[in-house]
């Protein structure tokens, strides 16, 4: 039962894996769309309110968009506990980051209800004395909200369980893991190359700048010129200054382009590999199976 379990969540070949397939593309989009939609203005309590109005309550005007994210929750909970019952290594399985994502889905629903109730024990009941206990709930409000806040930043990252149905995600994702060398690359260029311009803007313009009034400050200018950006929030106004930004900006399109090619030759190999997997896995005969077989056991062992 585990095996027909795991097998139909992770290799969808049947109807019922297929259609599980699209439910869960179909949550995932549903509950990505209500997030968005959430953060509308007229969707949102005033943070001045003196009551806190729970969000299952049908007075909050996010009442809507709680019905369908706990629906949501509940069909990704059942999921995640199917598939973390019947996998064969949960320790493996708890290591994979498409599954930490999911716990990651899961988890902020369920800890924001769960302070939500206790805050809401905690109000001061009708009758009762004005004093601590009215400045308890308004502290209890603001912890609250701040709470909120940051569990809802949590919940931006649900789009990425798309990577687990999606081909292209996956390679993508497979990319950025075989990157690593050629990103700590990029990084460690880029982050030299920041303390040095930004060091050189900032003796160049003298003191004469009050945005570069430090080597700290003109971190920000040095990342925005590098990466073209040019957001002109803070600009050199020397001569000097300026002759700096030019190399800034040529020195910053030569540190990106290098490793690039590296990376696009991993995403070609990657692509490459999933073709031919798939021409092979196409013959159904016993050859072709073995073929599919020996070909998908040395890519996953090679990566």
């Amino acid at each position: 039962m585990r095996s027909i379990i795991w097998n139909t969540f992770e290799n969808p070949t049947t109807k019922i894996g297929r259609a599980l397939a699209s439910a869960s593309i179909f949550f995932i989009l549903i509950a990505t769309v209500s997030f968005c939609v959430e953060t509308l203005p007229q969707f949102q309590e005033a943070e001045n309110a003196t009551e806190i109005i729970p969000p299952w309550e049908p007075a909050n005007k996010g009442f809507p968009f709680w019905v369908i994210e706990s629906i949501c929750i509940v069909f990704f909970t059942i999921e995640f506990v199917l598939r973390l019952f019947s996998t064969p290594n949960i320790c493996k399985f708890l290591k994979t980051i498409g599954n930490l994502i999911d716990l990651l889905a899961i988890v902020p629903y369920y800890f924001s209800l769960s302070v939500q109730i206790l805050l809401i024990k905690d109000e001061p009941m009708e009758g009762e004395e004005i004093g601590s206990g009215e400045a308890l709930a308004k502290s209890n409000k603001v912890a609250f909200l701040a709470v909120l806040r940051i569990i809802r930043i949590l919940r931006v990252f649900r789009i990425a369980k798309l990577g687990r149905h999606n081909q292209n995600l996956s390679r993508l994702v497979r990319t950025m893991k075989g990157s690593a060398k050629e990103f700590s690359f990029l990084f460690l260029l880029f982050g030299v190359f920041m303390v040095i311009f930004s060091a050189l803007v900032y003796f160049a313009e003298n003191g004469q700048n009050e945005k570069m009034n430090s080597i700290p400050a003109s971190f920000w200018w040095a990342i925005v010129t590098m990466t073209t950006v040019g957001y002109g929030d803070v600009v050199p106004i020397t001569v000097p200054g300026k002759m700096v930004g030019l190399l800034c900006a040529l020195s910053g399109v030569l540190c990106i382009a290098l490793p690039v090619p590296a990376i696009v030759q991993n995403f070609h190999r990657i692509f490459k590999e999933d073709k031919a997997l798939m021409e092979v896995s196409d013959d159904r005969s016993y050859d072709g199976l073995v073929r599919s077989s020996l070909r998908r056991y040395f890519m996953l062992k090679k990566t």
